[in-house]
């Protein structure tokens, strides 16, 4: 049986799970506290701004085909391609971390808002951890040119390593 590692605590799970039992009890709990906290002023709140920021994606080109981009098929199926090509592996907590932790989350390296035409280019794609993937956006904040030489040279250590 194909296993892997619960994103949230690391207890070895069965390959198709999003989390360990324990973690899926403690995620529904905190939801439905989050939930139960709010007041209907704060309810009606929160689905005003949801909309305003829907509308306000929507209108902007560019932005609103990076959402259809991102809920496309043909997305789906490269995203699931390369970290299968990388085994899961968060190639950004493997070297840079020294940790392995499974990656779900594939990141460009130049952003599809830049280079729209290297969106399904495999050396444009880094398979990592969502939170990795968190850090590298703030790294772009930073020193985006640097950031992206680094992640280049990640991939490419990571191909010389596992050559076949």
């Amino acid at each position: 049986m194909l296993m892997k590692l619960c994103p949230r605590c690391g207890v070895e799970i069965e390959y198709g799970a999003k989390r360990c039992d324990d973690c899926t009890i403690k995620v529904d709990a905190e939801r439905k506290y989050d939930a139960s906290n709010k007041t209907d002023e704060q309810v009606d709140k929160d689905r005003e701004q949801w909309r305003q920021y829907k509308t306000k994606r929507k209108d902007d080109e560019l932005d609103y085909r990076s959402q259809q981009f991102y809920i496309s098929k043909a997305w789906s199926l490269t995203r699931k391609r390369v970290l299968g090509d990388y085994e899961y592996e968060c190639i950004w907590s493997k070297y840079v971390d020294d940790e392995t932790l499974e990656s779900n989350t594939v990141h460009h390296i130049e952003e599809i808002k830049e280079s729209w035409e290297l969106r399904f280019d495999k050396d444009n794609l880094f398979p990592c951890n969502k939170k990795k993937h968190s850090i590298i956006h703030y790294l772009y904040l930073k020193d985006k040119i640097g950031t992206q030489r680094l992640l280049i040279e990640l991939l490419d250590r990571w191909k010389k390593e596992n050559e076949e």
